[in-house]
């Protein structure tokens, strides 16, 4: 194990990506395409809000849109919506997620030198996100700073979900850290519980 070393295991949005200006978009332009998927009389806002987004824009804190895998969304939005096969939800929603997020994510700041200044005190980055591995991998590198972080994991890459501590452990082994050397870097409970439970 590498006792010597020290690492920062990042969330992704919210923390490092803008989350209203990345992903508000996203969901809802796939509500939109929900509800006319299903020919439904629900708004799109209703689906929206029904996820966490209040009238004020202002998302609400471990609210299923500011915190939840596509999964969750999807099991939330099919049951709004009356839909029996959440299966049917997710297959419409994850392109479009996907499409959305990885064209033009927006991030908190210039990422480039602070992931440089981070590595040159001699610190090891990853980004442990809710968000699904393969839309996380290509959004960090729309922003050039993938080669920058030795490990990445979604929701669904086999670590469990926040706020359980697999994905924590997952870099842990990946990198050979003790917990008592990892930072977690987060903007939601969710990440500092995750952090919690994985010491």
């Amino acid at each position: 194990m590498n006792e010597g070393g020290q690492a920062v295991l990042f969330d992704k949005d919210g923390t490092l990506i803008d989350f209203d200006r990345t992903w508000q978009p996203a969901y809802t332009h796939a509500a939109r395409a929900l509800v006319r998927a299903h020919r439904s009389s629900m708004r799109a806002a209703e689906l929206l809000d029904a996820g966490g987004l209040g009238p004020d824009g202002r998302w609400r804190p471990g609210s299923v849109l500011a915190s939840g895998s596509n999964a969750e969304i999807a099991e939330l939005w099919a049951s709004v919506l009356g839909v029996n096969d959440v299966s049917l939800v997710l297959e419409t929603i994850e392109p479009l997620f996907h499409a959305t997020v990885t064209a033009e994510p927006v991030p908190v700041t210039d990422l480039k030198p602070v992931f440089e200044a981070l590595i040159d005190l001699g610190f090891i980055l990853g980004v442990a996100t809710m968000d699904d591995e393969r839309t996380a991998r290509e959004s960090l590198d729309a922003l050039g700073v993938s080669e920058a972080l030795a490990f990445v994991c979604g929701a669904d890459s086999g670590f469990g979900v926040k706020p359980g501590p697999g994905m924590v452990e997952g870099f842990m082994q990946a990198i050979g850290v003790p917990a008592r050397q990892v930072a977690v870097v987060g903007d939601s409970p969710h990440d500092l519980n995750m952090a919690r439970s994985a010491g």
